[in-house]
């Protein structure tokens, strides 16, 4: 029988391997095999994992210290523009600006030095930190002329110093509206940046710098080369260093600059716990090895299983199944090997589970610090300013900001493509305005019409300065919108031609009236009581117009805006007015006299001082002739009495006008004298004595009649022949009668005694008129007290509107009495000034209804131009509260709002005032902390003389802006419209 062959045996070096050396031999090698390469694969999967979540940790680090370095840059433009904003910086005196400016420079040490740069670049204060100077190139305004044109902090390059810490410049502009007026300097010192980078974390043994777009060092934690070029960004996380060195890096970009931040660490050092893990793991190996071989032959029988077993899990945790391990408990060298196997993946897994823990932590923390960042990275958005630049050759736009296309109706891309010419009324304009502008280099306030898209005319002023820009010759425009001033100065235009209109109407009512006078006067010497009647019956008719005219002139001396030329005129119809009027009252005086309605008015009043109040009436005309004015009375004449002061004030005003009138050289004297007429009475005798031309005794017995002058009188053309009749007239009134004693060239004396009673001090002193001030204000802390007129002609409710507003009342007006009654029962007014006679309703009807409609009812004043007593007691009679005559004096008005609503004035000569009329710091400036459409409103009201509208906006900023707010309304006040407007227009 044939044997079978044997089984081949294995050869190894001429020697057969016997199955158990076989598969001790396979049982070895599979063993290191399989160890070696789950070995490999864990150091190489270890490896991969440490680098990403190294390079992780350091891209967050370097993250967080490029936004450190970027928060701490963006504090110096912020703190900057809080100092320019808050400490006015700019409307500060120089010493006030270099108070500020050394106070930076003490508290931060960063800073270098700081100035304030003009709108040319000129250096208009300056201040630098001890041991340094200021940049000499600062002083060249060629230097700053890539800053100005910016309207937002910039940032220049990096100076690098040989010895210092590197600086760099900061420049924040300051805009106002539509000027630029410059901006405020720093040179800032970069050591900072070694600061941040020295408080950053880094891995230990890393190192971190900060280099510019130039690739030159700024700041580093180790490096000493501070102006060595540093590596260009990788494209990977492991590059060659700075040294010649495998480096593990990252970088991140600063913002608001172009400077990076790059964090290394040497790849020795970052993978040095790694190397020593694998290092472990040879040793296990190693340890492995010697132990199979030791007992292979053991292992041949016993470790068939075993080593599967390895195999098996070896596999799984290649697979990446890290939770496999070898199941053993025997305590042999194959249990060793398999606790040892299994300490080491646990050691393993375990590192990686840590590092997996720990790169989503840091991915975490890098998604917070991403969101903080972006909450923070919008800044507050400006208010544009309508700016173009412009090619000087011809026109064409190079730059429009969005507030430029707005305001011409063009979107940002069509203006790019336009010409200025595009958008000129006239083209020619163009070559006038570069005219200009070649004299004077540049232009403030330059007005120019321009054509929106729609076709709109749009009125502008221009602020135009010459500039290089993209290396082109250009011209900078700023550009402020007028059109709405220019249409309310085209108004306020139509306003005076309508003024005029009026003037030159209520002139030739004016000249009318004389006519009338003259021709009543002619027709008086035949028909004397037929005059008196038909004069008494025009009263109302002839004070109207006077009203109108005596208070329009009056409101315009009191307005600061009058030149002195048109003063004087207002002056001379102020005069003549009066001088009319006048005229008007001694005619209707002798015609209430000759028909009988003439009584005597009883009241007590202070005879001294009417004495006295004559001698300052006349002394000036007096002085004006050369002549002495004398007025004496003895020391017996009683101070308080009771008789008619009106009359007896009347007789001697017009005696003596007459004494100065006629008399050229020499004196005019008034002397009274008393003498005890029964208890408590008192006979004073009153002599007016001149050393004038004197009377012929033919004369003197027709000077008392009407419209009679002597030779003298009619020589000087002056007066109408009524005074001294008048003057005959009242002294018989009161109970006396006038003689006369006078001859050519030896001066005339008139005389008349009267009996009065005589009045203790105590029974006087509260029945004693007020002194008369101009009155400019209401007292503060008081109720806004709100006035009804009534009053059907237009001129007399303008009038007495501008009176009462401008002292601070709230005043609405009614047409008629029927317009009235509806007005007061919806206004509810506290005081009502009522005219008596109105088409529709007159003013005795509606004073009744409002009587009895309203509870309670205001106080309702008598507004009449009638000459006769007997129409105030019908209008009391009627419900009205008081009584004012046309024309109105001011000083009736004050007195009848005081007495009936207590309302406290504020006088021009109070005490109180002349302090607070020192000159008032109010500028152009303090108007531009207020509200734009605000000061636009108040501009208008100021063109159009709204005096009411201007003093309610006031109102508006007197709780944020008291100070601002008293010094508009005195100017308001006292009619400074002009110097408001200025004020106005420069803010």
């Amino acid at each position: 029988m044939v044997t079978p062959p044997a089984p081949p045996k294995r050869v190894w070096n001429g020697r057969q391997i016997s199955i158990t050396g076989q598969i001790q031999l396979v049982l070895v090698l599979v063993v290191v095999l399989s160890l070696l390469g789950t070995a490999r694969w864990l150091i190489s999967y270890s490896s991969r994992l440490q680098e990403r979540q190294l390079h992780q940790i350091q891209q967050m680090q370097s993250e967080a210290v490029a936004h450190d370095t970027a928060a701490h840059l963006a504090q110096y433009p912020q703190s900057l523009q809080t100092v320019i904003r808050y400490a006015n910086l700019f409307e500060l005196t120089s010493g006030g600006q270099q108070a500020v400016l050394a106070q930076l420079i003490r508290a931060d040490s960063a800073y270098h030095a700081l100035a304030i740069i003009g709108p040319t670049g000129e250096v208009v204060t300056a201040v630098q930190s001890p041991r340094m100077t200021v940049p000499e190139e600062w002083y060249y305004p060629s230097y700053w002329q890539t800053y100005l044109p910016h309207t937002t902090p910039f940032w220049s390059d990096v100076f690098h110093a040989p010895v210092r810490t590197d600086v760099i410049d900061l420049f924040v502009p300051h805009t106002t509206g539509t000027n630029h007026k410059g901006g405020l300097a720093v040179r800032l010192d970069l050591g900072f940046l070694a600061q941040t980078l020295a408080q950053a974390t880094v891995i230990e043994s890393g190192y971190s710098y900060i280099v510019d777009k130039h690739g030159h060092v700024l700041a580093s934690t180790q490096l000493t080369t501070a102006l060595t070029p540093a590596p260009a960004q990788a494209e990977t996380s492991i590059y060659e260093g700075w040294q010649g060195q495998q480096v593990l890096g990252a970088q991140s970009l600063i913002a608001l600059t172009d400077w990076r931040v790059v964090v290394e660490v040497p790849s020795a050092v970052a993978f040095a716990p790694l190397n020593q893990v694998t290092f472990g793991m040879g040793v296990a190996l190693s340890v492995a090895i010697v132990t199979a071989v030791f007992i292979g032959a053991y292992l041949a029988r016993q470790l068939l299983a075993p080593l599967q077993n390895f195999t098996e899990v070896a596999t799984r945790i290649s697979q990446g199944d890290l939770h496999s391990r070898v199941a053993m408990t025997s305590h042999n060298e194959f249990g060793l090997l398999a606790r040892a196997f299994n300490s080491m993946a646990d050691q393993t897994q375990t590192l990686i589970r840590h590092m997996e823990q720990r790169v989503a932590e840091l991915h975490d923390t890098y998604l917070a610090l991403q969101e903080s960042q972006e909450r923070f990275r919008v800044i507050a958005e400006f208010s544009p300013v309508p700016l173009v630049i412009a090619k000087v050759q011809d026109g064409q736009i190079l730059y429009a900001n969005p507030r430029a296309a707005s305001v011409l109706g063009y979107s940002i891309e069509e203006l790019l493509t336009r010409r200025t010419t595009d958008f000129y009324a006239d083209p020619e304009d163009r070559t006038l305005m570069l005219g200009h502008l070649a004299m004077h280099k540049q232009l403030q306030n330059y007005e120019m019409l321009f054509t929106r898209q729609d076709g709109s005319e749009l009125w502008t002023s221009l602020v135009v300065t010459p500039l290089t820009f993209a290396g082109q010759q250009a011209l900078f425009t700023a550009v402020q919108d007028i059109t709405e001033q220019k249409a309310a100065a085209k108004a306020l235009k139509a306003y005076s031609e309508q003024l005029e209109d009026m003037v030159e109407a209520r002139t030739h009512e004016l000249r009318q009236s004389n006519t009338q006078l003259v021709e009543a006067k002619n027709s008086a010497e035949a028909a004397s009581q037929a005059k008196t009647l038909f004069l008494a019956n025009v009263s109302h008719e002839l004070r109207t117009p006077l009203n109108a005219i005596l208070g329009f002139t009056q409101l315009l001396q009191r307005s600061r805006d009058v030149v002195p030329e048109d003063q004087e005129y207002l002056d001379i119809i102020y005069q003549s007015g009066r001088h009319l009027l006048n005229l008007i009252n001694d005619v209707l005086e002798m015609s209430k006299i000759e028909a009988g309605q003439m009584v005597v008015s009883k009241s007590q009043f202070d005879l001294h001082q009417l004495l006295n109040s004559l001698r300052s009436m006349f002394t000036s005309k007096a002085e004006a002739k050369g002549l002495s004015l004398l007025v004496q009375y003895t020391a017996d004449v009683p101070q308080h009495i009771l008789s008619d002061e009106r009359k007896l004030a009347q007789i001697l005003i017009n005696l003596l006008n007459n004494g100065l009138k006629f008399t050229d050289a020499g004196y005019v004297s008034l002397s009274v004298t008393a003498q005890p007429d029964g208890e408590n009475l008192t006979r004073l005798r009153f002599e007016v004595r001149d050393t004038g031309v004197g009377i012929s005794a033919q004369e003197q017995t027709l000077l008392f009649r009407p419209f009679t002058q002597a030779s003298s009188g009619q020589q000087a053309q002056e007066g109408t022949g009524l005074g001294l009749a008048l003057s005959q007239q009242l002294v018989r009134l009161l109970g006396g009668e006038m003689a006369l004693e006078s001859a050519l060239g030896r001066g005339s004396t008139f005389s008349f005694a009267v009996r009065v009673e005589s009045l203790l001090p105590s029974n006087t002193a509260a029945n004693q008129p007020p002194t008369s001030r101009i009155v400019i204000g209401l007292a503060p802390n008081q109720p806004p007290y709100r006035l009804l007129i009534v009053e059907d002609r237009h001129e007399n409710r303008l009038l007495l509107s501008a009176l009462l507003g401008a002292v601070g009342f709230v005043v609405k007006t009614a047409n008629n009495g029927q317009e009235g009654v509806a007005v007061a029962q919806e206004w509810r007014p506290d005081l009502i000034f009522m005219d008596i006679r109105m088409p529709l309703m007159d003013g005795y009807e509606a004073t009744g209804r409002i009587k009895q409609e309203l509870t309670p009812a205001p106080p309702i004043v008598a507004l009449t131009a009638g000459a006769f007593d007997e129409e105030r007691g019908r209008a009391l009679a009627a419900g009205c509260d008081d009584f004012v005559p046309k024309p109105f004096q001011e000083e009736d008005l004050w007195r009848v709002l005081e007495q009936q609503l207590g309302v406290q004035f504020l006088h021009e000569n109070d005490g109180l005032l002349r302090e607070k009329q020192v000159p008032l710091p109010l500028s152009a400036a303090s108007l531009q902390l207020l509200d734009a459409e605000w000061r636009a409103l108040l501009y208008q009201a100021a063109i159009m003389a709204d005096q009411q509208k201007m003093l309610h906006l006031v109102s508006l900023i007197q709780g944020e802006h008291p100070a601002t707010a008293e010094m508009l309304t005195t100017l308001v006040r006292q009619f400074a419209t002009r110097e408001l407007l200025d004020l106005l227009e420069k803010a």
